[in-house]
Order: C-alpha cells, then sequence, then structure tokens
C-alpha cells in the first residue's frame, strides 16, 4: 500500500513523543515540525470511495493519563481528548 510522506512521519513524531526519555521542548518542536512538514508536501487527494473503515482508535483515559505524567508541565492540555467534543470533562 502506498502511503503519504504525512502517513510515513506520524511514526516517527510518537516516537519521540511516547519512547525513551521525556523528550526536551526542542526535541518536541522538533518533532512536530518534521511532521508539519511532511503534511505540507504531501500531495493533495480526494478521499477513498471504498469502503474503509477506519483503524481501532487507540488512547481513551489510559492514553491521556499517560500524557499527564509524562509530560506534568503541560498542565490539563494532554487531558483534552478531541474526541470528546466541546461539552467533555477533563480527566
Amino acid at each position: 500500500m502506498h502511503t503519504s510522506p504525512a502517513i510515513d512521519a506520524a511514526p516517527q513524531f510518537m516516537a519521540v513523543v511516547q519512547d525513551g526519555q521525556v523528550p526536551t521542548d526542542a526535541a518536541l518542536t522538533g518533532a512536530l515540525g518534521r511532521r508539519i512538514a511532511a503534511y505540507h508536501v504531501t500531495a493533495d487527494a480526494e478521499p477513498s470511495d471504498g469502503d474503509l473503515e477506519a483503524p481501532p482508535r487507540e488512547g481513551g483515559p489510559d492514553l491521556f493519563r499517560r500524557a499527564v505524567a509524562r509530560f506534568p508541565d503541560y498542565s490539563l492540555y494532554p487531558l483534552a481528548d478531541p474526541a470528546d467534543g466541546s461539552d467533555a470533562k477533563l480527566g
């Protein structure tokens, strides 16, 4: 299956965020910049007209608790799950 630069860059970004020692702000900024640059060079495409299933969603409350523990200086930011919408409660 052919992927795009944006898709290829996602695991590299997540490795910086989730693996090994807690990254510095500079390392996080660099990883995010590379992710954004990959998105920028990804060609526009129409949505698939095939019947595709969404991949299983990983995360939920456990993911957000791990993010808070890994990045305590970011306060409540990692507790907000964007999929929960604007009426979501933190925690």
